[in-house]
């Protein structure tokens, strides 16, 4: 989610490869958009992995291990053999004998903070503890300066750390149990993401709030509460108060509690203000799903807004079908994250909506006799908005209304050409 000048070639190609994707072109938008083959066996879902391969197989991991259930060995092999050799992970690659690329915010392509955050959160749930502090170890030798992360963590100027990217990554550290780096400048995670914190001199309505490009964000709190209320994923139930907490002011809040209890008040009272779900940022009048799944498990790690985390539950559970599914295919990180919030919830994963959501999880799996080939990164991206992340730098949602992930992920990348995302069965960007 940094913000830097792309060349324009390369931000028009961009543009258009995520267009492609997001509008569902019958075929290639360009020559390079040949159609995507069979994904590689052990993988959750069918849709092309390109842009939110280890995303969506993290969540997946993450949400079996959460319902208590054992991921498939084949899942976990195909997840820990897209580990680059320096321990970062890149969105998606063909296989082990494909080079990584180092980390580009200019081509938006290469190993990426939030991919490998997520992946050690599951790797560490696997208690596959090498996998994970090697991961540790790239997220730590790409931090910025500030002590945050930029979602593709490459030192350009311009290329500043973000809320999403650096709760993520902080996550990745609280969840094995590892102290947060400080950065070569001296400043810690804690001091970046804080400084993203909407503070006494903001409107009331939104003093708690995380900023996404200066302005703030739904998306970006939710991620931003989990982290500095020191939760990781998997979240487990637990019983939060029933309270709403506002930023003291003045002075706001001067530490990861008062920032967690100050992010998770402003999450709740969005909730609560809108029927439970937090508002599409296409301004479509639709409930963006991914982010009121995300908004669970956030309240649940901070221990406040009980009613307003019900709330979301219960209209998650309504839309459970539109939530997980597209084109007539389930969707493996959807599905994931509403089993996360299930269980964070304190409900049962395998009757959400008169849905066993663990078993349809664990059904999306690839088969060794469904491949056929290798898939190719220049492949075509399945054409719902849920299925990928469009290669720009933001933090892939874990999903959403269909026609708010094209709007928004359209938004940023106009932003983006401009200056220089979507749902996951992944993350779409958030503007």
């Amino acid at each position: 989610m940094s913000r830097t000048t792309g060349r324009t070639a390369q931000a028009t190609l961009g543009l258009g490869l995520a267009l492609a994707a997001l509008l569902g072109a019958a075929g290639p938008a360009t020559s390079a958009l040949a159609a995507a083959p069979a994904n590689p066996a052990g993988l959750y879902g069918s849709q092309d992995p390109t842009y939110d391969g280890v995303y969506r197989q993290s969540l997946a991991v993450l949400a079996q291990l959460a319902a208590g259930t054992t991921p498939a060995p084949a899942a976990v092999t195909w997840l820990t053999g897209q580990q680059c050799p320096d321990g970062g992970f890149e969105a998606f690659r063909a296989g082990p004998a494909v080079a990584c690329a180092a980390p580009s915010s200019s081509t938006y392509a290469g190993e990426d903070s939030n991919s490998t955050a997520l992946a050690v959160q599951a790797l560490v749930a696997l208690k596959l503890t090498a996998a994970a502090d090697r991961g540790l170890q790239w997220l730590t030798a790409h931090q910025g300066a500030d002590g945050g992360w930029a979602y593709y963590p490459d030192g350009a100027a311009g290329n500043a750390s973000d809320a999403n990217s650096t709760a993520v990554a902080w996550s990745a550290f609280t969840s094995a149990g590892r102290p947060l780096p400080t950065s070569s400048a001296g400043h810690t995670p804690s001091e970046a993401l804080l400084a993203l914190q909407v503070g006494c001199s903001g409107a009331a309505a939104d003093r708690g709030a995380f900023t996404y490009a200066g302005t703030p964000n739904d998306f970006a709190s939710v991620q931003a509460t989990l982290a500095v209320a020191g939760g990781f994923l998997p979240v487990p139930a637990g019983s939060p108060a029933n309270d709403t907490p506002t930023l003291t002011c003045p002075g706001g809040a001067t530490d990861a509690s008062g920032a967690a209890a100050a992010g998770a008040g402003y999450v709740a009272d969005r909730l609560l203000a809108n029927g439970g779900g937090l508002p599409d940022p296409s301004g479509s009048g639709g409930t963006d799903y991914g982010s009121t799944a995300n908004a669970v498990l956030a309240l649940e790690s901070a221990g406040h807004g009980a009613s307003a985390a019900q709330a979301a539950l219960a209209l998650l559970a309504a839309h459970q079908a539109a939530f997980t599914t597209a084109k007539g295919a389930d969707l493996p990180g959807s599905l994931a994250l509403l089993v996360l919030a299930a269980v964070a919830g304190g409900q049962d994963p395998q009757a959400v909506g008169g849905s066993d959501l663990v078993a349809r999880l664990a059904a999306t799996i690839t088969p060794a006799a469904a491949v056929a080939a290798t898939p190719s990164p220049s492949g075509s991206a399945t054409a719902h908005p849920v299925a990928t992340q469009a290669p720009t730098p933001t933090l892939p949602d874990t999903g959403s209304s269909p026609a708010a992930g094209w709007a928004a992920a359209v938004g940023v990348l106009l932003l983006l050409a401009g200056l220089g995302l979507v749902r996951l069965t992944g993350r779409r960007p958030r503007a």
